[in-house]
């Protein structure tokens, strides 16, 4: 089959390479750090505003929106609890049930449609435990959708979560750029969602 560079037509014949595969473990490996202290404002940094966020209802209905830097810091906030960020300027405490689709891990996956189980390594946040199985699929060497499916302890508790990212390499580095999880609408009702 032949690709066409830079052209939609071909894009689905993109095999990662070890590198792209690393790449995307890193990028997690970082950010479950962040997440491990509950520091939104470096979870921001490494995201692309306007941050496409998606979930449901309980009701049964689809809900999509855009947030600015300053709405999922806000957001991010509450649904991590009461704690300090990495800066100490806002208040945040112990996890909520975690944010929308990243945390709390210690790193591990692979991709190209493999999967690998990663486990909290100590770095637990309020209590809790996560033990996660991603599974990255790569569209192109600069977009990749990244499926969880994550078992989280918290106060004697287990639940079950799946949730999706979409990654995309920006200026050289990756940067979520969309985030997709089921049941998290009570959380954006109770978070001022203006900039």
């Amino acid at each position: 089959m032949t690709e066409t560079q830079g052209s939609p037509f071909g894009s689905g014949s993109f095999t990662p390479t070890a590198e792209d595969l690393a790449s995307v473990e890193a990028w997690f490996a970082e950010y479950d750090a962040h997440s491990a202290k509950v520091d939104v404002e470096r979870m921001a940094d490494m995201a692309m505003f306007p941050l496409n966020v998606v979930t449901d209802s309980p009701g049964g209905d689809g809900l999509a929106a855009q947030w600015t830097r300053e709405q999922f810091m806000r957001t991010m906030a509450q649904a991590m609890g009461g704690a300090e960020t990495g800066d100490g300027e806002t208040g945040r405490g112990e996890t909520g049930g975690g944010e929308t689709g990243r945390g709390e891990t210690g790193g591990g996956e692979t991709g190209g449609g493999e999967t690998r189980e990663s486990e909290t390594g100590g770095g637990e946040t309020g209590g809790m435990e996560m033990t996660s199985t991603r599974t990255p699929h790569f569209l192109t060497g600069n977009l990749v959708v990244v499926v969880t499916d994550a078992t989280v302890t918290m106060n004697g508790q287990t639940y079950d979560m799946r949730y999706a990212d979409l990654l995309v390499k920006s200026g050289g580095r990756w940067v979520f750029q969309t985030m997709v999880q089921g049941g998290w609408a009570h959380v954006w009702n109770a978070a001022p969602q203006e900039a």
